[in-house]
């Protein structure tokens, strides 16, 4: 039976191909492009890709990882790294062993610990981010989270209730 150690390798292994498709798909001349003014743009989005593998290593090599946002090389470049990272990520999960997986682990801003979590679970949530900011840049979050609802709410995202009005039954009983 496979444990979920082996099932993240897995996930990764699958996905990491997917991604890298995406990003080649992504035309060097169009990494300012936007589908929504609120959106990450495509250059950005492809560095933020291959920047999280690194995290990831740090994270396995370390215990932590201190988040800085850096500005993104092209394209070319940006794709270049994240198959580098992910082939290095792949050489260190074959490494982590359960009590790896079970170890502590901490993601940091600006020094401060912003998120604490087993790093097996750090290490899904950032495979799902890589996931979820590829379905928003292509528009899929506008579309699922009204759907599905999120913890957080903001006054723009409430709309009036209109009231609910029942109108009297007019057909003869």
């Amino acid at each position: 039976m496979k444990n979920v150690r082996e099932y993240y390798i897995q996930c990764f292994d699958s996905e990491a191909p997917t991604f890298i498709k995406v990003m080649k798909a992504v035309p060097s001349d169009k990494a300012a492009y936007t589908p929504h003014p609120r959106s990450t743009a495509a250059g950005d989005l492809v560095w933020l890709l291959a920047a999280e593998l690194h995290d990831a290593c740090e994270l396995i090599d370390s215990g932590e990882v201190n988040y800085v946002q850096k500005p993104a090389p092209a394209v070319a470049e940006s794709i270049a790294a994240y198959e580098k990272n992910a082939a290095a990520l792949k050489a260190r999960l074959t490494k982590v062993d359960d009590a790896k997986w079970d170890s502590p682990a901490r993601l940091k801003m600006d020094g401060k610990v912003m998120w604490e979590a087993p790093l097996g679970d750090m290490l899904f949530g950032f495979l799902l981010v890589l996931a979820w900011k590829t379905a928003g840049y292509i528009g899929l979050d506008r579309f699922l989270l009204p759907l599905l609802g999120t913890p957080w709410r903001s006054d723009k995202d409430e709309k009036p209730q209109r009231p609910r009005v029942i109108a009297p039954h007019s057909a003869p009983i």
